[in-house]
């Protein structure tokens, strides 16, 4: 399958897999009610983004349910993860947006996913993957130009919600990539990948607070993130059962 300049493929995630059983395994945090109305609050960091600043890099994202959430960084760089009851949905954007979907029956499946960035001789590639599958592949021929920006973790008000995010330099491998998928289905918290991860950030390893500083577990203690709010918001930390789509 080939591709063209500022192409937008969209793929199912369980092709030849079948719907998945729909298991509720457990609870898990999630950010939520950080915007409403005219109260907006969110995180960001303090300099701009060192996540994403040339190739290749990953970056990673959970979310549940339908809302605005997404991490924004190094420019137009962004990731949205989401579901509703008929789909599990990821919009992932490094220069140009690509967008995949997976059938589930139920609104508390987790979005998660991986994404990895890095060049190739016409330009650059973003490939997205659901843990053992690589889902879609963009290819684009412009140079990647990543910008200057804030890194920016922004939840959702109900029902939407953000778990965590993680990113760093390098291209995972295979096992690097299925070990991601399978701790954070056994323990309910988004994981690092060991010596490839600058960022990572979880609403589980604060719960049930939503602290002031939301710490970087990731190696760049430059990428801490500040709690900025508008009005008045009440952002919370809360437990969702989930299920998982694999």
């Amino acid at each position: 399958m080939t591709s063209k300049k500022g192409s937008l493929w969209k793929t199912s995630w369980n092709r030849g897999r079948g719907t998945p059983i729909p298991d509720t395994i457990g609870d898990m945090a999630f950010f939520q009610d950080f915007n409403f109305g005219v109260n907006l609050a969110s995180y960001a960091t303090g300099v701009n983004s060192s996540l994403g600043l040339s190739l290749p890099f990953w970056f990673a994202a959970v979310g549940i349910r339908a809302g605005g959430q997404q991490v924004q960084f190094s420019g137009a760089n962004r990731i949205n993860p989401l579901s509703d009851a008929d789909l599990v949905k990821v919009s992932a954007t490094v220069g140009t947006t690509v967008d995949v979907e997976l059938a589930v029956a139920g609104d508390d499946f987790v979005s998660a996913s991986i994404v990895v960035a890095e060049a190739t001789t016409l330009g650059y590639s973003i490939k997205v993957y659901f843990e053992d599958q690589v889902l879609q592949i963009q290819q684009e021929v412009l140079p990647y130009f990543p910008g200057a920006a804030l890194l920016r973790f922004l939840p959702s008000s109900l029902p939407g919600a953000l778990h965590g995010f993680a990113g760093g330099p390098g291209v995972p491998t295979p096992a690097e990539r299925h070990a991601w998928f399978q701790q954070l289905r056994a323990l309910l918290t988004i994981q690092p990948i060991p010596g490839k991860t600058t960022h990572l950030y979880s609403a589980g390893a604060v719960y049930p607070t939503v602290p002031a500083l939301l710490t970087n577990l990731g190696t760049d203690a430059t990428q801490d993130l500040t709690l900025v709010t508008f009005g008045a918001p009440t952002p919370a930390n809360v437990l969702i059962p989930v299920r998982f789509a694999y």
